[in-house]
């Protein structure tokens, strides 16, 4: 069953359904693995993406923010570890895009209100 960001209540619902833990801003998570359950054909599409993603950002000489990031957690973990915080934020991405009906911008920041 395919999961529809219209239908997930919040982001954290929808990583649930995609068998992704929910993120906290406040406590550090020592990540066991992926369980079975959810849409296995969406965590396969987005974990494969995720080690695509890098495989080129290793062969990538002019390294931007992305890639940058990549290869600091594939340096510090392994590459499955890797693939799948990869796989876990570009979900929490689609999933504000789809949400909030936005197209994607590569230069988007976020804007913070009254700091």
């Amino acid at each position: 069953m395919p999961v529809c960001a219209s239908t997930t209540a919040n982001k954290n619902a929808m990583v649930a359904c995609e068998d992704q833990p929910p993120r906290s801003g406040l406590v550090q998570q020592n990540l066991l693995g992926m369980s079975k359950r959810g849409d296995s054909y969406l965590r396969t599409l987005l974990i494969h993406g995720a080690r695509s993603a890098i495989y080129h950002a290793g062969q990538k000489t002019d390294q931007n923010q992305t890639c940058k990031w990549i290869n600091a957690i594939v340096i510090r973990r392994n590459k499955n570890v890797a693939a799948v915080a990869l796989a876990n934020k570009n979900a929490r991405i689609v999933w504000a895009l789809l949400t909030h009906d936005r197209e994607f911008r590569p230069d988007y920041t976020r804007h913070t209100v009254g700091v």
